[in-house]
């Protein structure tokens, strides 16, 4: 959905690539830009950080904003998790993975269907069957997609 890069220095240019080949300068802090809300989903992207000799780099966080279903959360748990970092930094380096997360639900669900097919306790006429129900009226307004 996008997010932003904080950081602290001067003279840190940053680029996003989000195909494995094209490189884009990215010009101030917002990510969002790159992330369009219609269109083809990104499941992952680089960012490159480019000091010259001048540059100072205090401090970077990469703030993300996600969108996802429930079920394709990553598969963390209450406890120790293992997450990859990498970079290409020769010598010593301090790095601090941190994730957070807030849980929202901004739609209120719909009152259940009117299952028209196979009826209640009733019989089908075969092994494959089809589910059919009535698309139940969304309590936003919104309107049912799926």
């Amino acid at each position: 959905m996008g997010g932003r890069i904080e950081a602290e220095g001067n003279g840190a240019r940053f680029l996003i690539c989000q195909d494995g080949k094209t490189w884009r300068k990215v010009a101030g802090e917002s990510l969002d830009r790159f992330f369009a809300t219609t269109g083809p989903p990104y499941y992952n992207y680089q960012l490159k950080c480019e000091l010259d000799d001048r540059a100072l780099l205090k401090r970077v966080a990469i703030i993300n904003d996600l969108q996802m279903a429930p079920l394709a959360l990553p598969d963390m748990a209450v406890g120790e998790n293992t997450f990859t970092y990498s970079d290409q930094t020769q010598g010593t380096r301090e790095v601090r993975i941190t994730h957070e997360w807030v849980e929202r639900s901004a739609s209120r669900p719909p009152p259940l269907p009117e299952v028209l097919y196979p009826p209640d306790g009733g019989e089908s006429d075969g092994t494959d069957i089809v589910f059919k129900w009535t698309v139940p009226a969304d309590p936003d307004g919104d309107g049912m997609s799926d």
